[in-house]
């Protein structure tokens, strides 16, 4: 396992109060957040007590007892992260523009437990579907409960004044001023979600979505005295360049569902994290995935090899560039005959990449046969790669054995000779090592032989004896 998590926030806060406002806020032009957890500019990991990391984690509902026993089973998997659709779980409690008390006393206490564990939370202020008639046929929409719909004595009279200069918005931003004002000092909060999949909203257009994020972001920083990061996300990989590239928003999202791919999740993800990365040059998260955003039934979703596609999206995302990995729908609580199945599915993941600094890390380019799919991140000191047999498709993700496959990467020029390790990503157990040196500007690879996918560690070989030194 794999923890390092000291609240010392309360001795940040009361250093940038003795330093003053204008060298505060000089501060908090480069480094978003608070310590343990900060984003600083210009990089693509959340620095945990300074380092940069990747991180694991899970999308939950259910009540009191379940964030327990799902944040003891989250410690144990090695992940760290939390996203919180707040509005869900419990019915959302009037009236429009208030913070009902013993709402926020329960999410308080479920934090609580969050940060007992060493868990950083993400809470997700407003969700498209408390925003949603149902009128496009969505499959879920709680309009008919919301609040602010003017039919319950709310200020709305359709979900889309919430993205106009209403009354409705309005009050919505005084829920939200309140709510953060009351949360800013909590240093488990890592990261405010500003709006779960704007798109989604009956109504919105990119121009509307945009400008609401912007009134948002507004009243957000000025209620955070620790200036988190903000995110917003879309539905699917669908992207409204006027909201990712709005200049409030630090943190870009993809939420990948697999069924517009054909069922190639790890396909998707890989896509769609790197799309993110060249268009914005922001962080990216990943805020959901899945095989398939449909309820399950009959889909990939419930189908009896799925965790090996689910297992593939997940050593994807953590090549991927994403500040972190996992971050299921379905699968982390959503859908409970099914979690079980998933409890430890990240573990030999996050072991993988336990205690290694991502300063820097950025995609690498790599050359592989037609027989592999997969990727690769590095920096001067380390490449960290996956990659699946490309006959291991779903929806039966069939396997066979794979022999002498040739890979290559750019030599980093960080070492003259280099560690390699090849692990099972289905049980994180080493398969082979070996030592190599750069040929011709690349690092050359043999693969062992393997079956459905192998994960790769290449390490400079100085930092190896560093880290073996008592």
């Amino acid at each position: 396992m794999c923890r390092k998590f000291l609240p010392f926030a309360f001795f940040l806060l009361t250093f940038l109060l003795l330093i003053g406002p204008a060298s505060a806020q000089k501060m908090m032009d480069k480094v978003y957040g608070q310590a343990p957890w900060q984003l600083a500019r210009g990089e693509y990991y959340f620095r945990v007590n300074g380092v940069p990391t990747l991180v694991f984690g899970r999308n939950l509902i259910g009540n009191e007892a379940q964030f327990v026993d799902y944040f003891q089973q989250m410690a144990q998997a090695g992940e760290r992260l939390v996203r919180i659709h707040l509005t869900q779980s419990v019915p959302w409690p009037g009236p429009a523009g208030e913070v009902d008390a013993a709402w926020a006393a329960r999410w308080e206490r479920i934090f609580d437990q969050a940060a007992q564990r060493g868990l950083a939370v993400i809470p997700v202020l407003g969700v498209w579907v408390d925003w949603n008639n149902g009128s496009n046929q969505e499959a879920w929409h709680d309009w008919e409960k919301n609040p602010f719909n003017a039919a319950l004595g709310g200020p709305a009279a359709t979900p889309a004044d919430l993205f106009a200069d209403t009354p409705c918005q309005q009050r919505w931003l005084t829920w939200v001023r309140r709510l953060v004002t009351r949360w800013q000092s909590r240093p488990e909060i890592v990261a405010w979600e500003i709006f779960s999949e704007v798109d989604l909203v009956t109504g919105a257009t990119e121009a509307s979505a945009a400008a609401f994020v912007t009134n948002a972001a507004r009243v957000i920083r000025a209620a955070d005295g620790m200036a988190r990061p903000l995110t917003v996300s879309m539905s699917g990989v669908k992207d409204w360049p006027l909201v990712f590239g709005n200049p409030a928003i630090e943190i870009t999202q993809v939420h990948p569902y697999a069924e517009v791919n054909g069922g190639f999740l790890s396909d998707l993800l890989l896509v769609s994290v790197h799309e993110r990365l060249r268009r914005y040059g922001k962080p990216v998260l990943l805020g959901e995935s899945g095989l398939d955003a449909r309820p399950p039934g009959d889909t990939l979703t419930t189908a009896e090899r799925a965790p090996v596609g689910i297992r593939h999206g997940i050593w994807a995302g953590m090549v991927s560039g994403a500040l972190n990995a996992r971050m299921l729908w379905w699968e982390d609580s959503y859908y409970p005959p099914i979690v079980a199945r998933y409890q430890e599915i990240a573990a030999p993941a996050a072991r993988f990449v336990c205690g290694m600094d991502f300063t820097g890390v950025r995609p690498v380019e790599a050359v592989i046969s037609d027989n592999l799919r997969g990727a690769a991140v590095g920096n001067a000191r380390f490449i960290l790669a996956w990659f699946r047999d490309a006959w291991c498709n779903p929806p039966t993700w069939p396997v066979r054995k794979l022999s002498h496959e040739i890979i290559s990467f750019p030599d980093p020029g960080g070492s003259p000779s280099w560690q390699v390790q090849y692990v099972d990503p289905a049980s994180g157990k080493l398969i082979a090592q070996r030592v190599i040196t750069p040929a011709n500007g690349r690092l050359v690879l043999t693969l062992p032989t393997f079956q459905d996918a192998i994960g790769i560690k290449v390490v400079a070989r100085a930092d190896v004896a560093r880290a073996s030194s008592p």
